[in-house]
């Protein structure tokens, strides 16, 4: 499962996000496309991105397009979801823009 993986056997591994690798935060690898390298991500920047993104159906990764795997994807999912009912009570749109409800 690649969603579960650490990096903590590679010493040089850094987040492709924020370029840390001397952070307390472990590293993860939350999608099947990224390898080498890039693979290795922060749980917090995967967050980030997503959140200041605003497109809350799209769970791909931004680098190979995969869908995330679990549990980055079902973490994303709860986030998207929540800001969905949000803006749905407040009467804003939130949708990311492209229709938010394509898939």
């Amino acid at each position: 499962m690649a969603a579960a993986a650490s990096a903590s056997s590679s010493a040089a591994a850094v987040c492709r996000m924020c370029l840390d690798g001397s952070s307390n935060e472990p590293l993860i690898s939350p999608c099947a496309g990224c390898r080498g390298s890039s693979a290795w991500v922060h749980a917090t920047c995967v967050d980030r991105f997503y959140r200041a993104r605003r497109v809350w159906w799209d769970l791909r990764c931004p680098t190979c397009k995969h869908v995330y795997e679990a549990p980055a994807a079902l973490a994303l999912g709860r986030v998207g979801l929540s800001q969905l009912r949000r803006c749905r009570r407040c009467g804003s749109s939130g949708g990311g823009g492209r229709g938010g409800g394509e898939a």
